[in-house]
């Protein structure tokens, strides 16, 4: 059997969407590196990861999400939200569950999103994206 996975770089389609902090600070993704620098005086190139699942039991999901907490989000300047359709994961960055389902349209079936520093979406994929994708996507 074969499979065939969305795996693109993609040009110029923006990602416009709401998401909140663990303590419930409210963001955007178009926005997000200027609402740091207002908040820390310091410049910031923000990309975000959104992870898009209608469960936070996704194997796909809880795979990817493994990777991500393995990458110094830091110095890579990166955040990871995620948009889950059946609940809120609130303990990290996420979108509400009308936000997830907004992003997720008809299909529950993972995707990952790379979105730069002022909401274009740069990659996307259907799959798990290794660590040393991650890192190179986000340092284009």
């Amino acid at each position: 059997m074969l499979l065939i996975g969305i795996v693109s770089t993609i040009h110029a389609q923006k990602m416009n969407f709401d998401f909140s902090n663990s303590s419930g600070r409210k963001y955007n993704s178009e926005t997000f590196s200027e609402q740091l620098e207002k908040e820390y005086n310091a410049s910031f190139k923000v990309k975000i990861i959104l992870l898009l699942t209608s469960s936070k039991n996704d194997s796909t999901y809880l795979r990817q999400e493994k990777i991500l907490t393995k990458i110094d989000a830091e110095r890579f300047q990166i955040i990871y939200v995620v948009a889950c359709k059946n609940e809120e994961l609130t303990d990290r960055y996420y979108t509400s569950r009308e936000t997830a389902k907004k992003l997720m349209g008809e299909t529950d079936s993972f995707r990952v999103y790379i979105v730069d520093a002022v909401g274009k979406l740069k990659y996307k994929s259907d799959r798990v994206i290794s660590q040393n994708k991650i890192k190179e996507l986000v340092n284009e």
